[in-house]
């Protein structure tokens, strides 16, 4: 498994390539919501104050990237247990999960 901050669409179709065993997982969430876990963190690689700018260049992935959308307003044990859930719910590719800062 793979996770990354893909705010982009270009970003993204380099990383996934044309490899059909990549699934994209696209964790969604709101401004508040964000912002507020983010100043809930000690010691974080990523600075409150970059959030908006994150928020202005994320290109949120198009329906012909086949995206799992996840609403992250769950906790995160929630939503970890959804994504193995879904995971082992299939034979088939392991997800790659595109994060929003």
């Amino acid at each position: 498994m793979l996770t990354c901050s893909a705010l982009k669409r270009s970003y993204r179709d380099i990383i996934i390539g044309g490899r059909h065993d990549v699934i994209l997982v696209y964790l969604k969430g709101s401004h508040d919501l964000i912002h507020r876990r983010m100043a809930a963190r000690h010691e974080h690689f990523m600075p409150i104050a970059l959030l908006e700018s994150r928020f202005a260049i994320l290109e949120e992935p198009a329906p012909d990237e086949d995206p799992i959308i996840i609403d992250i307003g769950g906790k995160p044990a929630e939503i970890a247990r959804r994504l193995e859930a879904r995971q082992h719910g299939t034979d088939g590719p392991t997800p790659l999960g595109c994060v929003p800062p």
